[in-house]
């Protein structure tokens, strides 16, 4: 039997289960169980940054690891700022759609530049965008999951809050009219990477684990996934990324067919900021040199 563990929020456990059938179709059929958990990060409704960062998702799955009490810890990626010694990132599971989607109150449905409105966001990525796109909005601080931040703007405690597009998917909410059938006061606009760049990682799902398990985990791993992945997380791990930190990384190719791979980045900080885009290498070795020299001349 192999052992996962996993937060307890509904998207967490969606993710759980795919990995689950991966793992018995990879391995015909073999058992798996999974373990719910509550993480500090889940209890705790105040912003992560003021808290000990996104670590707090991930500590409880960790230490069991560690312990032996699991076998692997299902994240996403991007909740994954870094991992302990005695642990690894065994597997890259799948990407879904990477990039990020306001959801509005339908009161706001004529929104542009000059509108004042409330956007409920943590963090400062998603802050700094929306705010270059609409600079008369407000942010405020909120926090949960899926379904409560949704509860939030029906309710009109904001006007709007931003998400992971891959996580509403998984959750079955693929466009307005499965919004609709939650609240159907709402609406979707979807934020391309030239709006807003996507958090290294986004829509990823990893498998991490201690070092001799790393085998049970391989035979679904995703091996393009796994090269963009560290690729994005590189660009990241240059700038010292955190919660607190203003910083995106998005790698993509313009088709199925080419071996051209493009970045888009952004980074800012109170005394320099940063918007790389198209910036196209022809394989990802080289991209990822190429991304090495351009942060280090940045930094001066």
């Amino acid at each position: 039997m192999i052992i996962l563990g996993t937060r307890e929020s509904p998207l967490a456990l969606v993710q759980a289960r795919r990995v689950e059938s991966a793992l018995q179709s990879a391995q015909h059929e073999k058992q798996v169980k999974i373990i719910p958990m509550k993480t500090q990060g889940d209890r705790l409704q105040i912003p992560l940054a003021d808290i000990g960062g996104k670590y707090l998702f991930t500590k409880e799955l960790q230490e069991a690891l560690i312990a032996g009490k699991i076998d692997g810890a299902v994240h996403s990626l991007k909740d994954v700022e870094d991992h302990p010694l005695g642990t690894v990132l065994g597997a890259f599971i799948e990407r879904q759609n990477p990039f990020d989607v306001m959801i509005i109150h339908k009161d706001f449905k004529d929104i542009d530049r000059n509108t004042k409105f409330t956007i409920g966001t943590c963090s400062p990525r998603r802050k700094l965008q929306i705010m270059k796109v609409y600079p008369e909005c407000i942010v405020k601080d909120i926090r949960g999951n899926v379904g409560s931040r949704l509860n939030k703007v029906s309710e009109k405690y904001v006007d709007a809050i931003i998400l992971a597009k891959a996580g509403l998917n998984r959750l079955d909410i693929f466009s307005d009219y499965d919004l609709n059938n939650l609240h159907p006061n709402l609406m979707m606009v979807d934020l391309p990477s030239d709006i807003m760049v996507p958090a290294a990682g986004q829509g990823i799902i990893v498998l991490e684990c201690a070092p001799e398990k790393a085998h049970l985990f391989r035979c679904i791993n995703n091996v393009m996934v796994e090269k963009i992945a560290l690729t994005e997380r590189m660009f990241v791990k240059a700038f010292n990324g955190n919660c607190r930190t203003a910083l995106s990384a998005f790698v993509y190719s313009k088709n199925a067919e080419s071996d051209d791979y493009i970045m888009d980045g952004f980074y800012k900080n109170m005394w320099k900021s940063l918007v790389l885009k198209d910036f196209l290498h022809r394989d990802l070795g080289s991209l990822q040199q190429g991304v090495e020299k351009f942060v280090s001349s940045f930094k001066g």
